[in-house]
């Protein structure tokens, strides 16, 4: 399992200097991501027995919707979620949106060629509107949405994303 340690030596390795955050009873770490042409804010939060919960927008970081998407996290049972399938839970109390997504290590695949510890440990938590994805959707499965190249793609780092109109 992993431990908060090794965790921030990781992250540390990988990013360099991180910001401490605490939200919704979980201690972490937050770091900025630029590029030429986008701005990714990134919330990396530790669970015990778990490993770690990951956040990520792209342009669009909105603190109090980060606070609310933990505060759903924490109320759903996922937390001891072990599959390989993508969890979708409704989540009262979002702005704009309805759901939350909980995608596990192998389908998250974050920090991949860069650190296996974070990568086994790392599960993507997200805000998601109930008709992007369905729960169990396997690693194939999301990646397919996420890449699709019409209005239904799910651009989930997006946290201004609108329901889009039929």
């Amino acid at each position: 399992m992993l431990d908060n340690k090794t965790f921030r030596s990781e992250l540390e390795r990988i990013e360099g200097p991180l910001k401490r955050c605490s939200m919704g009873g979980h201690k972490g770490y937050s770091y900025l991501t630029e590029t030429p042409s986008h701005r990714f804010h990134v919330l990396d939060l530790f669970v015990l027995d778990m490993g770690f919960v990951h956040l990520i927008a792209r342009d669009s970081f909105d603190q109090a919707l980060a606070k609310q998407l933990v505060t759903a996290f924490n109320r759903t049972r996922i937390k001891r979620y072990k599959s390989d399938e993508l969890r979708v839970c409704r989540a009262d109390g979002l702005d704009r949106f309805d759901c939350i997504g909980l995608a596990p290590p192998k389908m998250a695949r974050l920090y991949k060629g860069q650190s296996p510890t974070l990568s086994k440990h790392g599960y993507w938590l997200f805000p998601m509107y109930g008709y992007e994805f369905l729960d169990g959707f396997s690693a194939d499965q999301f990646w397919t949405q996420i890449r699709r190249r019409d209005k239904w793609c799910a651009t989930i780092v997006d946290w201004n994303r609108r329901f889009p109109s039929v």
